[in-house]
């Protein structure tokens, strides 16, 4: 009898649960997307299943599997994204809503976006986007010097 339980010790629905949730869908809706029966609940009983589910052990450890190439990825290009996110906010890049982005918001975006786990949010202290696309680039250049060194050996 073959086993309906992958690796994380998740059957199917709890595998799709935890993608779902991975990749950025609320809880509720991940649990729609792998439970579709339960549609017909009532909204308070799917916020309180997809709660539990995702204090499961296996979902846990599952989603952070799934999330870390996405973290990798943000980590490894927080420069270019901070750079086209400051281009947005001064107009430099035409935005289809024709909106322009004030500097909080952008602020918040970019705590989002580039805070990584061995450097908190709140590490990232700067009076301006231009002094932060600054430190982001000493960073940038450290690392670029670092490689370079490594690399003669």
């Amino acid at each position: 009898m073959a086993s309906n339980i992958n690796e994380w010790g998740l059957n199917k629905q709890r595998e799709k649960f935890a993608q779902e949730v991975a990749f950025g869908r609320t809880l509720k809706e991940a649990y729609i997307i792998a439970y579709p029966k339960a549609k017909s609940y009532t909204d308070s009983k799917i916020r309180k299943l997809a709660a539990k589910l995702a204090q499961d052990e296996n979902v846990v450890r599952r989603v952070e599997y799934l999330r870390q190439p996405i973290e990798d990825y943000l980590k490894a290009r927080a420069t270019e994204i901070a750079e086209t996110a400051y281009k947005y906010a001064m107009g430099e890049i035409p935005s289809k809503k024709k909106k322009k982005i004030n500097e909080k918001m952008l602020m918040k975006l970019l705590d989002k976006t580039v805070a990584t786990k061995t450097e908190s949010k709140s590490d990232i202290k700067v009076a301006g986007i231009e002094d932060f696309i600054a430190k982001l680039e000493e960073g940038k250049e450290d690392g670029d010097a670092r490689d370079a060194e490594e690399n003669k050996e």
